[in-house]
């Protein structure tokens, strides 16, 4: 029999853990971030910005997660080349009881970050619905969901994870995305962010 490839077309999706370091001066930098928004689709009540001095310096600390993610697009799809990924903006997001986030995507960059600062052990939600289908206090993501399909053994529409302190996931900014919510009295702390990738001179 010969070789069998398996061509990736899919979303890359990548995820890591920060080093001990990085976690500690993002934790500090969280403190700094003071400016109170509201998303319109959001069910938060607590998410705040970073100002530009921050982002820069939040740019610099996470460069070796985005040129991580960067390899591996190269190595997956064989470019030869593509600009370096700079983060544009970000902001702290704090869910707390029966709160979260609708599904939705990112407008107006490449790719998109997530990291999990803080989050509670044993989260629960009391609806069973909910609790039996998704891992409260999880991430979802969903790629071309069609309703009619989701019960066929290889359309996978949506991947489900459960984050741990420290976790960085990175994806396409068009992949939509949602957080599940909880009914445990707690605080799960993230910080979320875009990128952008300059143009090759």
């Amino acid at each position: 029999m010969n070789d069998v490839t398996f061509p990736y077309w899919g979303p890359l999706l990548t995820k890591t853990s920060l080093d001990v370091d990085t976690m500690s001066k993002l934790n500090e930098k969280m403190n700094n971030a003071n400016d109170y928004f509201h998303h319109n689709i959001s069910k938060l009540d607590k998410e705040y910005n970073f100002n530009k001095e921050e982002i820069a310096n939040i740019n610099l600390l996470l460069q070796p997660y985005f040129d991580s993610y960067r390899n591996v697009y190269l190595h997956t799809w064989g470019q030869e080349e593509v600009g370096k990924f700079v983060c544009t903006n970000a902001w702290v997001n704090y869910q707390q009881q029966r709160e979260w986030r609708p599904p939705h995507f990112h407008n107006n960059c490449d790719a998109s970050f997530v990291i999990y600062m803080s989050v509670p052990k044993n989260l629960e939600h009391r609806d069973k619905d909910i609790a039996e289908e998704y891992t409260p206090g999880s991430i979802v993501f969903e790629y071309n969901k069609h309703a009619q399909y989701k019960d066929k053994l290889f359309n996978l529409d949506s991947c489900t994870y459960m984050p741990n302190d420290g976790d960085i996931v990175i994806f396409p900014s068009n992949l939509r995305h949602y957080s599940v919510p909880f009914t445990t009295e707690a605080t799960r702390i993230s910080i979320s962010g875009n990128i952008n990738i300059e143009e090759l001179l």
